[in-house]
């Protein structure tokens, strides 16, 4: 993969704000995560990551970032792509992390909170949605691409394009305010409220 891939991570939303995992449930963006999105396009226009082919996550968080985002930058086109959704979560979607630490604590513990999502028992998991974004990937032919999308899938862009483990990659942080850049197998990461 010799592509240059800008990916962000939508806005925070009510359930994140609220603890909640959402996996491919859907809440709306809050005042907080409207604001990260258009703080995050300023910062694409200032690393010259303009007008690239755009690819978004059919989820509505993911959805409503990238127009916040768009006011802010110019996008190449915007093409949805199932196989960039967050991971599944199964029955934990909606759950708090109290709720889950409540009913599934024991088997959760000495597995790092950030990685939870993906030992939901009847989730999707690393593997599976890894084998979803390696084939959207293998199709790229584009020299540069901006990538809009979610927290545990960004997990597993970090997972497949860098030299980290799965394991590492789940646990790595995903902040809503980051850009991140992948360029044959380096990672940058770039803080948005520096740069706007």
């Amino acid at each position: 993969m010799t592509a240059k891939i800008y990916l962000v991570r939508h806005g925070e939303t009510e359930w994140n704000r609220d603890d909640r995992m959402q996996g491919q449930q859907d809440s709306l963006l809050t005042a907080k995560g409207r604001a990260q999105a258009k703080q995050t396009g300023r910062a694409l226009a200032r690393v010259g990551a303009d007008n690239l082919p755009t690819w978004v996550s059919p989820l509505g968080r993911a959805v409503a970032t990238s127009a916040l985002i768009a006011e802010e930058v110019a996008l190449g086109p915007v093409m949805l792509e199932p196989r960039v959704k967050e991971v599944g979560l199964g029955s934990w979607e909606g759950w708090t992390g109290e709720e889950i630490a409540r009913f599934h604590g024991e088997a959760l513990a000495d597995i790092p909170r950030s990685a939870w999502g993906f030992y939901s028992p009847d989730g999707e998991g690393f593997e599976l949605a890894a084998s979803r974004v390696r084939e959207w990937l293998g199709e790229r032919t584009e020299s540069a691409i901006l990538v809009i999308a979610h927290g545990m899938i960004g997990r597993v862009f970090r997972g497949l394009l860098t030299s980290m483990t799965p394991e590492e990659a789940m646990i790595s942080n995903v902040p809503q305010d980051a850009i991140w850049c992948f360029h044959e197998g380096h990672l940058t990461e770039l803080a948005v409220e520096g740069l706007s």
